[in-house]
C-alpha cells in the first residue's frame, strides 16, 4: 500500500489534472461547423464565428499562456491576433502562433507587464461592433495587467502592492484597491472594448469563484468605492505608508475628481459574457473522485480555508484530529480548499501562507503519527519561494527538535521556507499552468 505522504500526492496531482486549460477547453469548448460551443454543466451557448470580422485575443495569469495555446489549437487561423500576459516561467512548454505571450513579473509589476498591458489596452481599443474579443483570464492577472491612471507611475503600483501584500489584506481588499489604480482592471476593460462583444473565459482563484474579484474583474461591473479604498487604508494604518501620490489620489477619487470604476448600471456591460470555466471547486471534486476510486473514506469541507494562516491551521487540525480519534480503522481523507493570508510585519523571513499553515499544523498535529497533511497551492508557487507548499505529520516536530532545528522562530519569523528546505519537507512542482486557490488534504491513518 502506498504511504500516506504517497496518497496526498497522489490526490493532489489528480486534483491539478482536471484543471488544467488544456483538459478544461477540451471538456467545455467545441468547434462545430462555423460555431463555437460552450458547455456549462446543462447550458449550451453558441456563438457564430462567421459574424465577426475579427476575433481578438487577449489574456492575463499564470494560466492564461496555457489558455492561449489550448485556445489556438481549438480555433486556429480564426484568430486575428492578440496579446497574453503571464508570470515569468509560465510559457517555456508553450509555443506561440497568432497570439503573442508576454512574460512579467508576479506578484509585483514590472515594466515588462506595463509595456503588455499597454498593447492589451491598443487591442481592446481598436477592436470594433464586428469583432469578437475573447479574454482569458486567470489568478494573477491583478498583477500583471499593469496599467496605472496616469497620474500615478508603475513605482506607485508596486509600492502600494507590496505594502498591501505584507499588511494582510485579503485578496477582496487589495483587489478593491487596486482596481481603483489601475486603467483597465475593475470593469475599465470592457470600456475599452466598447462596443466589441467579448466572452470572458476564468479560471478562478478567490473564494466565491466572485467574478468583479478574479483578476481584478476587467470586464465585470465594479461594486467597491473611492470610499471603501480609503476603508481599508485606514483599517491597515497604510496613511503615512503609502506613497503621498497614491494616497491623494484616492482621496481626489473619493472627493470626485476622478471617475469612478464602471458600475452595473453601464450599457457597455450588455456587450461582455463571462463563462468560468474552472475552481477549487473542481479541483475538490476531483480530488474527493480520486480518493474514493481508490478505495478511501473521505470527507469534504464545506467551509473554506481562509483567514489567518496561523489561526486557521489550528482551526483545521482541531477538526482533524476529531475525527481521527473518533474514525474506526483504516484510512480516511479529508479535504479542503481555499486561501489564507500571512500579516508580515518587519519580518525578513521567507516562506509563503501554504508553508506557514502546513508549519502550524505541524505544531498541532504533534503525537499524532496517523495524520498527514499536504498543504500546496495549485499554481505551483506559495510566496516567493520554488516551492508549491509542504507536507506535514505527527512525527516531524519530533524530528526538528532531534535536529535542533528552531521551528518556533520560523514560525514567529514566517521563515517555513527555510526551515522546510532544511528537515525535506517542500513540495516543488514548477508552473503548473493553472491557479484555482490551495488544496489541503490530510491522511489519516489508522
Amino acid at each position: 500500500m502506498d504511504t500516506p505522504e504517497k496518497i496526498a500526492l497522489n490526490i493532489f496531482n489528480s486534483a491539478l489534472q482536471a484543471v488544467e486549460p488544456e483538459k478544461i477547453f477540451k471538456d467545455k469548448l467545441q468547434i462545430i461547423g462555423q460555431k463555437l460551443l460552450i458547455k456549462d454543466g446543462i447550458n449550451r451557448y453558441f456563438y457564430d464565428l462567421n459574424r465577426y470580422r475579427n476575433i481578438y485575443v487577449v489574456g492575463g495569469g499564470k494560466a492564461s499562456a496555457a489558455m492561449a495555446f489550448s485556445l489556438e489549437k481549438l480555433l486556429g487561423q480564426r484568430i486575428t491576433g492578440g496579446v497574453v500576459v503571464t508570470k515569468y516561467g509560465h510559457s517555456e512548454m508553450l509555443f506561440e502562433n497568432s497570439v503573442k505571450i508576454i512574460e512579467a513579473a508576479h506578484p509585483y509589476p514590472d515594466n515588462s507587464g506595463y509595456m503588455a498591458t499597454l498593447e492589451v489596452a491598443s487591442i481592446l481599443q481598436n477592436a470594433s461592433e464586428d469583432d469578437l474579443v475573447i479574454a482569458l483570464l486567470s489568478g494573477g492577472c491583478s498583477s500583471l495587467w499593469a496599467l496605472p491612471p496616469k497620474q500615478l507611475n508603475l513605482d506607485d503600483l508596486i509600492q502600494t502592492t507590496r505594502l498591501l501584500v505584507a499588511s494582510g489584506a485579503t485578496i477582496h481588499q487589495i483587489n478593491t484597491i487596486r482596481k481603483h489604480l489601475s486603467a483597465i482592471s475593475g470593469g475599465r476593460a470592457a470600456s475599452l472594448a466598447y462596443p466589441a462583444e467579448v466572452l470572458v473565459l476564468l479560471i478562478s482563484d478567490v473564494i466565491g469563484d466572485n467574478l468583479n474579484t478574479v483578476a481584478s474583474g476587467p470586464f465585470f461591473p465594479d461594486d467597491t468605492t473611492f470610499a471603501d479604498c480609503l476603508e481599508i487604508v485606514r483599517y491597515f494604518e497604510l496613511e503615512e505608508k503609502l506613497p503621498r501620490s497614491v494616497l491623494e489620489y484616492l482621496e481626489n477619487g473619493f472627493s470626485g475628481l476622478y471617475e469612478e470604476t464602471p458600475k452595473r448600471d453601464a450599457a457597455l456591460f450588455s456587450k461582455v459574457t463571462h463563462q468560468p470555466v474552472a475552481s477549487n471547486t473542481i479541483a475538490l471534486s476531483e480530488a474527493q473522485r480520486f480518493a474514493k476510486e481508490c478505495g478511501f473514506k473521505t470527507i469534504m469541507l464545506n467551509e473554506s480555508i481562509q483567514g489567518d494562516a496561523q489561526t486557521a491551521a489550528k482551526v483545521f487540525c482541531a477538526f482533524i484530529k476529531d475525527v481521527y480519534e473518533t474514525m474506526s480503522c483504516g484510512t480516511l481523507c479529508v479535504l479542503a480548499g481555499g486561501e489564507t493570508t500571512v500579516s508580515l510585519g518587519n519580518s525578513t523571513g521567507k516562506g509563503g501562507r501554504n508553508q506557514e499553515f502546513a508549519l502550524a499544523v505541524a505544531l498541532e498535529i504533534e503525537g499524532f503519527d496517523g495524520i498527514t497533511v499536504l498543504c500546496c497551492g495549485t499554481d505551483g508557487t506559495d510566496g516567493p519561494t520554488d516551492a508549491a507548499g509542504a507536507m506535514v505529520n505527527g512525527k516531524i516536530i519530533g524530528e526538528l527538535k532531534t535536529r535542533n532545528l528552531d521551528y518556533n522562530n520560523a514560525l514567529a519569523n514566517h521563515d517555513s521556507y527555510t526551515l522546510f528546505k532544511e528537515s525535506g519537507n517542500l513540495i516543488i512542482t514548477g508552473p503548473t499552468y493553472t491557479n484555482v486557490m490551495d488544496l489541503c488534504i490530510a491522511v489519516l491513518n489508522k
